[in-house]
């Protein structure tokens, strides 16, 4: 708890407060200590590098704009270069170049820093083996409106099978400095999936593609959390009409038990202010790999945001070398949970398997498209997420009501199960898949002769409560006053 006094007047006006237990039942049971607060610091003090430094929120116009004026000066009287980040209304933050945290924190005005930090870099990973055959592609038809999608990543090549499919771009970076790998192959599959494989995995119908490149390559070089955060958004503000997006990119910090990264923070709040849906990846990790395997690694910072639908993977497939059985978390699939518990990742869906072959890792991969055209095989929470993409955006563009993220991922996750061959305990499952598979779109907007959804969307105030007084209830379905069948029940907030 950060409390800030700056006299006796407010100490008087806590310990009213504290003291006030009818006004303020849920308050404080307890203080054990108090101390001095101190900036969190994550590098070494004395270690020169580009640094994110989040100011204290003090909840007050006045002081924060004091504090922002205090750091600014600093900067400039320590001759530091600083650009002010915009990632939230409640963040304050600022990058700081080529500076050692030391330098910062041994002033007066640096009272204001709550911690400083390296800026993250974001990374993309990348696999591919060609693979032999052809798909006939597919073209837009003249007077059909299709349903829209955006897909945040590298470029996605012109191929016949995805030329005729893009519409709308934002390209942050000039024509030499990005590459279209892993953005054509989640193009691919949210196109030609169920294709590919042969199964009829989602059932979704193609989509219009809008590309936001904004993964470089090496030419222009690294890519940060800062630049990543202003591409999106300027994506996102360019294209209002696309309402999900596809978001197979990451870094690869574990996420905190009790901290929300600035990351995550940031894609609440894109998502809130745009009206928006983003569907994105949880991450691989490789601790199947090592000598004595080492348990999955965590999802990633930004896979614990809250409004985020996050995938993890499913084996698809089961060769004799694999690890995995099909229909159970791939070998790389990172797991929950989230920050404070939430369930992370949401949902899962196949992104491949992994197997050894001669001590080296054989990867059993999905289907898609490489950048020159030719089928290719890859694995990856990167291409599960594509197709809880295209399941949303045609939930999106089938429901013909405004935009509403939440009553999406309600159907999508309510259509959803654990696979029957997974049979390990209820919250490993949890852990490892969470609300588990969704089903394809058909099954997801239709039910059978024997089903019907009741679906209620409101506005609760707190303390109010939804009753439903006259459950309709077949008649076929009652019994000596007794009810027969099964209810499920799924409850999404915003």
């Amino acid at each position: 708890l950060l409390i800030k006094i700056d006299d006796s007047k407010d100490l008087q006006e806590i310990e009213k407060k504290i003291q006030d237990v009818g006004k303020n039942i849920v308050g404080i049971s307890a203080m054990e200590e108090a101390h001095d607060f101190i900036p969190v610091i994550e590098i070494d003090a004395n270690e020169e590098s580009d640094l994110k430094v989040k100011l204290i929120n003090y909840g007050d116009y006045t002081l924060n704009e004091i504090a922002e004026r205090s750091f600014e000066n600093l900067c400039k009287e320590l001759e530091i270069k600083y650009t002010k980040l915009n990632y939230t209304k409640d963040l304050i933050l600022y990058r700081v170049s080529s500076v050692k945290p030391s330098s910062l924190i041994n002033s007066n005005e640096s009272e204001s820093i709550f911690s400083i930090t390296k800026v993250p870099l974001i990374k993309l990973s990348k696999n591919d083996l060609l693979e032999e055959g052809e798909i006939k592609a597919k073209f837009p038809e003249e007077g059909v409106d299709y349903f829209k999608i955006g897909v945040f990543d590298e470029g996605i090549s012109d191929i016949p099978h995805l030329k005729d499919w893009k519409d709308g771009s934002y390209i942050a970076f000039g024509l030499d400095e990005y590459d279209k790998a892993h953005g054509t192959f989640v193009a691919g599959i949210i196109n030609y999936g169920d294709e590919l494989e042969g199964k009829n995995w989602t059932g979704t119908k193609p989509f219009k593609i809008t590309e936001a490149v904004i993964y470089p390559n090496d030419k222009f070089g690294y890519i940060d959390e800062p630049m990543m955060v202003e591409f999106m958004r300027e994506a996102v503000q360019k294209h209002p009409e696309v309402k999900v997006w596809n978001f197979s990119i990451g870094n690869d910090i574990p996420v905190d038990d009790c901290k929300y990264s600035d990351f995550a923070r940031y894609l609440d709040d894109l998502q809130n202010e745009y009206n928006i849906l983003i569907v994105k990846s949880a991450g691989n990790c490789t601790n199947f790999a090592k000598p004595t395997p080492a348990p999955r690694g965590r999802i990633t910072e930004a896979s614990e945001s809250i409004k985020t639908l996050v995938v993890g993977s499913l084996a698809h497939d089961k060769r004799d070398n694999d690890i995995s059985p099909v229909n159970y978390p791939s070998p790389f699939s990172r797991v929950g949970p989230g920050c404070a518990d939430v369930i992370k990742p949401d949902l899962v869906h196949y992104g491949g398997n992994v197997g050894f072959k001669d001590g080296k890792i054989d990867i059993n991969g999905v289907k898609s498209f490489s950048s020159d055209g030719r089928i290719s095989k890859a694995v990856g929470t990167s291409y599960s997420t594509p197709r809880v993409a295209a399941l949303a955006a045609e939930l999106a563009g089938s429901l013909k009501e405004e935009f509403n993220p939440e009553f999406i991922k309600a159907l999508l996750i309510h259509s959803a199960k654990h696979p029957e061959e997974f049979d390990a305990n209820l919250m490993d499952r949890i852990t490892q898949i969470g609300f588990g598979l969704p089903s394809k779109i058909g099954d997801i907007l239709f039910n059978d002769p024997n089903e019907v959804t009741l679906i209620l969307m409101d506005a609760v105030d707190k303390g109010s409560n939804i009753k439903i007084m006259d459950f309709p209830f077949p008649q076929s379905l009652i019994e000596d006053g007794h009810f027969y069948g099964q209810v499920k029940i799924t409850l999404v907030t915003s």
